[in-house]
């Protein structure tokens, strides 16, 4: 998968397991566990922004075939999102609305939510 936002910063986790895609050839490679490493993946919202020339991160984690699989993989990632009102690209003006159509791609929001959202935001300004 891809993240939505900008850009993720990730802390070296606690055992291996993390894989990125290469986008040219479609393989995924192993991430070397190094300890107190920053994993930084860019984000579909900087690939929006950059019109394609930053690829968002595919990434991935799985249990190596050496490991035990008892043993759990830890990570902390801090997300990094623009303001809701920061243009993104020709198709998209705001930040906010491509994170909205997103979550509504992915179910975690429905169109209705969306609607009654902006319908509380005229709302309230009135």
């Amino acid at each position: 998968h891809e993240d939505i936002n900008l850009i993720t910063l990730l802390p070296s986790g606690s055992a291996r397991g993390l894989e990125l895609r290469d986008h040219r050839t479609g393989e995924w490679r192993e991430v070397p566990l190094v300890p107190e490493a920053l994993i930084i993946n860019i984000g579909d919202m900087l690939e929006q922004m950059s019109n394609g020339e930053y690829r968002a991160t595919s990434h991935r984690v799985v249990v190596p075939a050496d490991e035990d699989v008892s043993s759990d993989r830890m990570s902390i990632p801090t997300f990094l999102h623009p303001f809701s009102s920061t243009y993104l690209s020709p198709k998209y003006a705001t930040a906010d609305a491509f994170l909205t159509e997103r979550l509504i791609e992915l179910g975690v929001l429905t169109p209705e939510q969306v609607a009654e959202k902006k319908r509380q935001a005229v709302a309230a300004e009135i």
